[in-house]
């Protein structure tokens, strides 16, 4: 089984590797402010890569071990394409010998030589700024928006009518996007909780395999008072952050996919910014900058039904969505399909043996369960709890 690279870092340059990180929408954690899986989880759900700092624990287990065989067991639980882990300089050695099975070299942080560099350079007064490349399905040939419909047929559960409806509109929005006639891809999801409406826009930025999260807004964080300054920030004058949310997510971004949740809970002046930002295709934030989302797709979701979103969205922005589906409960074959898919997912990070057989011995336990669980985040809570209980015992 391969092993994974940690990397290290100099802690004369903590601070700066920890702003640029941040900048990259990167979250740098030590182990100890991840007590469990759930708060790795949450990280990650909102669209985050985190990096966790092991200089802590390896410091401990340098002068006890006896705590050794269970970090190895909580490590093998955060492995994962969204984790990173890194160490001080001076521990590097250290972690290869006691973490051996996991860890297979080390690496300095990708950043570090850009803080020599600007070291060395530190009174040229040369500033660079690089332009960073979106992309967008828009870029997409015939044949890779074909492999993106095969992404999400693998990793999307159920909605086959959704999905297929979804690749021939982005067939569509390529073509007249080409030539100005359809600025921006709306896609509006309803449904009840945890039957993949999330995930769909999730897994459209994995495809893009972007270096910066998924721009992420949940207007079920905002209050209803000045959510649209919140949201592209608040005008000159002002006292408080200048830039929102949406603003600085987008400036930190590679992939021109967003994704609106809980939309419904949005007040009528974000409603009437999004229908005249899906009739222009930009938008222009309190400071005077000018966002061009032109070749985006937007994904908006709620747990409104079908007879709701009429009621509760005006209909002159209700007309904009190019894609308005609703997501159905699933069906018991479709949270089959979803549990095996997952269960292999997970254990193939564990560093265990015999797979196979954790993995039968596992489908088979939640086989009577399956059809009382009500959505996906149900399903993942049922898996995590028996590889947990199988693994430590």
């Amino acid at each position: 089984m391969p092993r994974n690279t940690v990397y290290t870092y100099s802690k004369k340059h903590f601070n700066k590797m920890y702003e640029d990180k941040e900048k990259q929408g990167v979250i740098v954690v030590s182990i100890a402010q991840i007590p469990n899986k759930s708060q790795l989880d949450q990280y990650i759900e909102d669209g985050f890569k985190v990096e966790i700092d092991l200089t802590s624990a390896v410091s401990l287990l340098m002068v006890n071990e006896e705590s050794l065989y269970q970090f190895e067991l909580y490590l093998n639980t955060l492995l994962g394409e969204d984790t990173t882990f890194i160490i001080e300089e001076n521990y590097a050695e250290k972690v290869l010998n006691l973490f051996g099975f996991i860890f297979g070299k080390t690496e300095a942080v990708s950043l570090y030589t850009t803080i020599v560099s600007e070291e060395v350079n530190e009174n040229s007064n040369i500033k660079k700024k690089e332009g960073v490349a979106i992309n967008k399905v828009t870029n997409l040939k015939n044949d890779e928006i074909e492999q993106l419909y095969n992404h999400l047929n693998t990793n999307i559960v159920g909605h086959s009518d959704f999905k297929k409806i979804f690749i021939d509109k982005v067939k569509s929005f390529s073509v007249f996007n080409s030539i100005g006639e359809h600025k921006i891809l709306s896609v509006f999801l309803l449904g009840p909780s945890g039957v993949g409406k999330t995930e769909f826009a999730k897994e459209i930025h994995k495809f893009f395999m972007g270096n910066a999260p998924l721009v992420k807004i949940n207007f079920g964080n905002y209050s209803s008072q000045d959510s649209l300054n919140s949201l592209i920030g608040s005008p000159r004058g002002y006292i408080g952050s200048d830039d929102g949310e949406l603003t600085r997510k987008l400036q930190k971004s590679d992939v021109g996919i967003i994704l609106i949740d809980e939309f419904e809970k949005a007040d009528k002046k974000v409603f009437n910014f999004f229908l005249e930002l899906l009739e222009e295709g930009n938008f222009t934030n309190s400071l005077g900058d000018v966002f061009d989302l032109n070749g985006y797709v937007i994904v908006f979701t709620s747990n409104l039904n079908r007879k709701s979103f009429g009621e509760k969205l005006p209909p002159e922005l209700r007309s904009r969505f190019d894609i308005k589906s609703e997501f159905l409960s699933l069906s018991l074959e479709d949270k089959e399909y979803y549990l095996s898919l997952k269960l292999q997912q997970l254990i193939s990070k564990l560093n265990i043996e015999d797979k196979e057989s954790l993995m039968q011995e596992i489908e088979q336990a939640t086989q009577n369960t399956l059809s009382r669980l009500n959505n996906l985040r149900e399903i993942n809570r049922v898996l995590r709890d028996e590889i947990t209980k199988r693994v430590l015992n």
